[in-house]
């Protein structure tokens, strides 16, 4: 006789227990790909975790949306600091709405934009399927996820009236919100990745490595973005 249980996980369980679905693997993998060492590019064999790259791309590909959805008239500075434990991104964007969320029907939500932004899955505003859509995240996932595999995330953003900050922690199991008044429109993403469940000790030079040859072509594919990256 089977001893199968039937169970409904919730979203952040879902993701922590079928965590390839959403960000590929999170054991060390072999593969042959480019890679920066010492600013020169160079091909061959590496071990590494791709789950951690794609959290950190996610966050970073949201700020290249924003200034994809603006012309590159905001959005067009992007920085990305990385040390051994932690990651932030920062961005002149327009900053995130900071007012109700609606629904599919056009009603409000009783939680804000960001807080959904960075908290609900299936979440977005990359939902219309038109031809000219040309933005990176369509899903409503990605920040979610860097969230949900971050020990601490902190999100803030001001839309030019109201400054917000997010502090999420121990995989989204907690979330405080608080709010403003500001004026300059920014939007900022410190997390630190739960290394433990990657069975990682740190970032190492290699992520940085990886991450900086990403960096190239997307300055190439994006000209009119100022990327800046730093190690410390």
């Amino acid at each position: 006789m089977s001893t199968k249980v039937f169970k409904q996980l919730s979203d952040i369980e879902h993701v922590l227990h079928r965590s390839a679905r959403y960000i590929g693997s999170i054991t060390s993998t072999k593969a042959s790909r480019f890679y920066l060492v010492d600013g020169e590019i160079e091909y061959g064999e590496i071990e590494y975790v791709p789950a951690l790259l794609k959290l950190i791309r996610e966050i970073v590909d949201n700020s290249i949306d924003n200034a994809i959805d603006n012309d590159f008239k905001y959005g067009n500075k992007i920085s990305i600091t990385i040390s051994k434990d932690t990651i932030i991104v920062q961005d002149n964007g327009t900053g995130i709405p900071v007012k109700l969320a609606k629904d599919s029907k056009g009603n409000n939500l009783p939680e804000l934009i960001p807080t959904l932004a960075w908290c609900s899955l299936r979440a977005g505003s990359n939902f219309e399927d038109k031809e000219d859509n040309t933005t990176m995240g369509q899903n409503g996932e990605g920040a979610v996820l860097a969230n949900i595999f971050s020990t601490l995330f902190i999100g803030e953003t001001c839309d030019g009236t109201t400054k917000y900050k997010l502090v999420c922690k121990d995989n989204l199991s907690s979330k405080e919100v608080s709010t403003t008044k500001g004026k300059k429109r920014f939007t900022r993403v410190t997390f630190k990745p739960d290394l433990k469940r990657m069975n990682l000790d740190e970032i190492s030079p290699l992520y940085m490595d990886l991450l900086e040859f990403d960096l190239l072509f997307l300055q190439k594919t994006y000209p009119k973005i100022n990327f800046i990256f730093k190690r410390v």
